[in-house]
């Protein structure tokens, strides 16, 4: 139902976990919910599933009902800004990634949260899509993990390669 058909940080999730990596956090701040992901993770307790995504709204699912204790979905309103994004990547984030004690952290990078993009009503800016990459960062140093990155959305090519150059100076080393 999503807009992700293949599903890849999911799939890449699993096979991991074969590759004897114990667990995973999963960082999914796409505008839509990730519904294929969740439903992939959602009985595998060894990873993590972090969702900012706006709700209602398609795909209609992510509510705070579906979570437990290893699915974090945070539903925000459709049209939420940078002020909404900094409080739950600056607040809310780091503690549920504390008590997850993850081995890696995969990304979903929805780019479509940025307040161009044209299909959905999300008014996050730059800065905003900065902090999230920044705190991401942040985490990935202090508990010294790896961070792979799949873009999942974004539908204004002028957003995706400013979008591009911000995560190439804040993961450039």
């Amino acid at each position: 139902m999503g807009f992700c058909i293949f599903n890849n940080i999911a799939t890449l999730a699993k096979f991991l976990l074969k590759e004897n990596i114990k667990k995973i956090f999963i960082v999914d701040f796409d505008a839509h919910h990730g519904n294929g992901t969740q439903e992939i993770v959602y009985n595998d307790r060894d990873i993590y599933y972090f969702s900012t995504h706006f709700y209602p709204g398609y795909p209609g699912t992510g509510s705070k009902d579906e979570n437990n204790e290893h699915i974090f979905n945070v539903p925000v309103d459709p049209d939420s800004s940078d002020e909404v994004f900094f409080n739950i990547y600056g607040n809310y984030l780091e503690s549920l990634f504390e008590s997850c004690k993850p081995e890696i952290i995969l990304v979903s990078a929805g780019f479509d949260i940025h307040e161009l993009d044209p299909i959905t009503p999300l008014k996050v800016s730059y800065k905003g899509i900065e902090f999230i990459l920044e705190k991401i960062k942040n985490l990935a140093e202090k508990y010294n993990l790896k961070v792979i990155f799949s873009l999942e959305g974004g539908y204004n090519l002028d957003v995706l390669k400013t979008c591009g150059k911000i995560f190439g100076e804040i993961f450039k080393s």
